[in-house]
């Protein structure tokens, strides 16, 4: 599957540069009122997405929801046929809608290429943290949406070039992979996918809301702890980077201190605060960072 999938983004690259390559990108986000956000939200937010991709001068971009088809085909198969064949998917994860989620992870499985976005009001999910998220006003301030947009048709462009060229989108950092093949004559993956795809968003609708914890706990087993503490080193040194860059701290010894304000910076990031550590954990991944960085205590 992974060389099909190379031999067509090959075939794709090799257009004339005169032509004007027609780009099919699906939009998975929340549709129907979520409780905090003004009524009308998400189909502003969607607006502006659209907005920002009519502005191309190298690609025709055709711009719709995944669960969207001309026909009348079954939706649960739009959805699942569009999250594997549309040339790039914008998911816009604010508010960490299930069936957002869900679909996200149907589209990572595919190891296809996707650009997510996420209000300065949610937090970042641990397992998709380490991907380069595009961040926008809750309240839809213009400013801010200008360079979104800017944002999102540099991130869009850049990312369909580099999936013409790489064979493994994200998978590849995780292990070897074969991506399922929904064209195989040998299983009805299609009908297999769809009646997944079904159950699980029942089962996403049956969870009673008063019973659903605002913050989850992971229990993470050892493969997933390297995971965390290496996500969580990498923040931190990017915070104490930017910290260094911009104060005076002499000889480095009171970043030690536990009153100290890059302590606070580091307390409050949103990234740190999704991953939910102890702050033994998080005093013993600054201490490392420091050392790495050439600091001690004394």
């Amino acid at each position: 599957m992974v060389e099909m999938i190379a031999e067509s983004r090959q075939n794709e690259s090799s257009e004339t540069e005169t032509e004007t390559k027609k780009l099919k990108v699906g939009l998975i986000m929340p549709i129907s009122h979520t409780e905090g956000y003004p009524v009308g939200h998400w189909g502003d937010v969607r607006k502006i997405i659209e907005e920002a991709l009519s502005e191309f001068e190298d690609y025709k971009v055709e711009v719709s929801m995944v669960s969207e088809a001309e026909d009348s085909t079954l939706i649960q198969k739009t959805i699942i046929q569009r999250i594997y064949s549309d040339d790039i998917v914008i998911v816009d994860v604010s508010s960490k809608n299930p069936n957002v989620m869900f679909e996200l992870g149907v589209r990572l499985a595919f190891d296809r290429p996707f650009i997510l976005l996420k209000d300065d009001s949610t937090d970042y999910v641990f397992d998709i943290s380490s991907i380069y998220h595009i961040n926008y006003p809750r309240d839809l301030r213009y400013k801010d949406i200008v360079d979104m947009k800017n944002q999102l048709k540099m991130k869009l462009d850049a990312t369909y070039k580099k999936s013409l060229k790489e064979e493994s989108m994200y998978l590849k950092d995780f292990g070897t992979f074969k991506v399922a093949n929904l064209q195989s004559t040998e299983l009805p993956m299609m009908d297999y996918l769809q009646k997944m795809f079904s159950d699980v968003k029942r089962e996403i609708r049956e969870v009673k809301p008063n019973k659903v914890e605002s913050k989850l706990t992971y229990q993470f087993n050892e493969e997933n702890r390297k995971k965390r503490d290496k996500i969580l080193k990498d923040r931190i040194k990017l915070i104490v980077n930017e910290y260094i860059a911009n104060n005076d701290i002499g000889d480095g010894t009171e970043l030690f201190s536990d009153d100290h304000e890059v302590r606070d910076l580091i307390y409050r990031d949103n990234v740190v605060k999704s991953i939910t550590v102890d702050e033994n954990t998080l005093y013993l991944a600054l201490s490392h960072v420091l050392s790495d960085l050439g600091y001690f205590p004394f």
